[in-house]
Formats: C-alpha cells, structure tokens, sequence
C-alpha cells in the first residue's frame, strides 16, 4: 500500500512539472498568451542598414578606458619560476578634485588636471585665444605654446594683464618685453594632466622652441597658473579632444619596469628634487613609518614589523601585508633608493638593511603600494 501511495504521489508531481509546457497543446485548454511563447526569430537574423553617421560628427571609435596592460618581454621567469606572467599594474584613478594647484618649495608651481592631455589641450588654446595673447610658436606633440610678445596695454577680458601689471610694479620690472610659455605634460596619476607656466622679461627675444629653465618673475609666473586654473575649473570650454596632442599622453612621469636581471624597480621620470619629494609623498600616503631620510645618500629607510598588522589596512598595502607578513618580520626594516639615470629620470629600488633576502615577489607588491600612492 505505502508503494502504490509514494507512486500516486511521484506521478502527481510530474504532471505539475511538465503541465505549463502542454496545457497550450490541449483543446480544451486556451492558447499561452503571446508573452509566454518562444519566437525562434533570432535563428533567421536579417542585416539591418548601415549605420548613418553625419559628416560634422567624428568617426572616432570608442576606446576602453581599463585597457588590459600587455605582458612586457622581460626576463621574469628567473625570479617568478612557478607563476604565470603578470601584466603591469593597474592603480587606481586620480584624485577627485578636478583643478588644483601643486607648490615645491619657494618657487615651483604647477597646476594638476583630472582628466588626460588630450582634452587639455584645446580648453590651453581657448585661454590663449580668450585673453588675445597670441601664438608665437606652437607643439601640440610636445605640448609646447610660446606666446608673442604680449602688449599690456591692449584689453584684458579675463584681468590677465591686469595681475602681470601687479607683478611688474612689485618686482620693479619696468623694461624689457614680457613672454608666457605654456606646457602641457602627463602627470604622476593615471589619466590627469600637468600645465607649467613660464613668464619672462626681458631685452632680447627668447628661443622660443625652447622650454625656459625658469622665469622672471615667481609671484608673476604664481598669478597667471591661477587665472589659468580659475579658467579651466569654471568650464568655460566644453570638453573636446585633440588627436593630435594624444602623444603627450605617452611620455609618462610613472613606470613599473624590470632592470636587466627582471628585478622589478618604479621610475620617476622627473628631477632629484622632485622624484625626492614624491616618493616621500608616497611612502606617506600608505601609512608607512620612515625611520630615516638620507637626502645625501638618496634612501629613505621604512619600518617594516608586526605593527603594520595592527589596524584596519585597505587597499593594495592590505593585500601586500597579508601576502608577505613572513618576511616584513624578518626584514624588520627596508630602504628605497633614488638612483639617478639622468637629471630628468630616477629609478626607485627597494633594498634590504640587514641579512634576509628581498624577493622579487616581496619588492614588486610593496613598489605596488608605492605607486598607487603616487600623487
């Protein structure tokens, strides 16, 4: 009996299952409603016209802004035997403030951009064009606008003139003709934009394919990057794109690469003084300790202990604690070096204090957390 009541039971369920698939096939049940079919359209695709795109608009494909980096050729299987090529690292976007502008020291300013070089370039040629400046000699693939000799007495839309002037009286600079040269660079963060400015005065007519060592005038050179900042945060200029200034955006001031024997090392592409500045920066912004800065020798030497455990970690220092907390208690301390390459390029090593061995593995994680930390 028990047999013949589980059958019933099974037999009953098998017709609730399958019943939404034959009710439609029933006469005395309706038909599904429409919504409930399957159309087998898509096994007889047709080709729909062309796309029509108007002449003014520009065929410029869309490109994927987190393009997967390519494996580089280097010799990494020596120093990663049992694991798989690693493409370079992706680090995060810049920081959210759109404009400001960056100070070192008493005399060096520049203003940083969130957004690429390419879409920098025409809001430069507007502002140019806005305060009747005039081009003298222009690089859209280096980056490079040299104006003409400016004439203070003519109109000052945005009260660029005006702030020169200011300058002139401040600084006693009665004679001479007065020069603005404008450079346009990638900046430390992926995707931002660097804009330096030069003011000089002087007799005698500038290089003008020349970028100047320096200006005239500091506090001259401060007050027209700020009538540029003000310009480009007020978003005068809607945004738009020079290919031909896309070049700009591959001379990069940050690089993850491989010395000759695949050992990973971070390159600044900027001066001692600044590369000084930046890695110190860095090293900073992820929480780590300094137990001393050399500026002679060009290290700087990072507490490396149980410590670094204690507290809530985020990012990619996080992972980097986790993955090698084995020899952060070993090292006890590491140094990062500055080694020069040439005046404007300096490579970050990490190097060990005492006897334990830094792994290829260990100085890549911990120059990842370097750069992500890079401003």
């Amino acid at each position: 009996m028990k047999t013949v009541f589980q059958i019933l039971i099974g037999g009953c369920v098998t017709l609730v299952l399958c019943g939404c698939s034959i009710l439609g096939k029933l006469p005395f049940i309706s038909s599904v409603p429409e919504r409930m079919e399957h159309p087998e359209d898509y096994l007889d695709p047709e080709q729909t016209p062309d796309l029509y795109i108007p002449s003014d608009m520009p065929h410029r494909a869309i490109e994927d802004n987190w393009v997967v980096p390519p494996i580089t050729d280097q010799p990494r299987p020596r120093l990663f035997p049992r694991t798989a090529p690693r493409p370079e690292s992706i680090v995060g976007e810049a920081d959210p403030d759109l404009v400001r502008i960056q100070t070192l020291g008493p005399s060096r300013s520049w203003m940083v951009v969130q957004r690429p070089p390419e879409t920098v370039w025409p809001v430069i040629k507007q502002w140019v064009h806005d305060n009747r400046l005039g081009i003298q000699h222009e690089d859209p693939t280096s980056g490079l606008i040299f104006c003409e000799q400016l004439n203070l007495s003519g109109l000052d839309p945005l009260g660029l003139y005006e702030k020169i002037r200011a300058g002139k009286d401040g600084d006693q600079l009665a004679n001479g003709m007065d020069w603005v040269a404008i450079r346009l660079e990638t900046s430390m963060r992926h995707g931002s934009s660097e804009v330096h400015i030069r003011y000089l005065n002087q007799s005698e007519v500038p290089d003008v394919e020349a970028w100047p060592v320096s200006s005239t005038s500091y506090d001259i050179e401060r007050a027209i990057l700020e009538v540029l900042a003000n310009y480009d945060a007020a978003g005068y200029v809607a945004p738009t794109v020079s290919s031909i200034a896309q070049n700009i955006a591959l001379r990069l001031k940050v690089e993850q690469l491989n010395d000759e024997r695949g050992f990973p090392l971070m390159r600044l592409n900027v001066d001692f003084t600044r590369a000084w500045a930046t890695l110190q920066k860095a090293i900073e912004n992820s929480e780590l300790k300094i137990i001393e800065g050399n500026l002679e020798d060009g290290y700087f030497e990072i507490e490396m202990s149980r410590n670094m455990r204690k507290g809530r970690r985020q990012g990619l220092l996080a992972g980097f604690i986790r993955r090698n907390s084995d020899a952060i208690t070993a090292l006890s301390s590491i140094r990062v070096h500055l080694q020069e390459i040439t005046q404007e390029s300096h490579n970050v090593i990490v190097d060990r204090v005492n006897s334990s061995e830094i792994t290829a593995e260990f100085a890549q994680d911990f120059l990842s957390v370097l750069r992500e930390n890079v401003i």
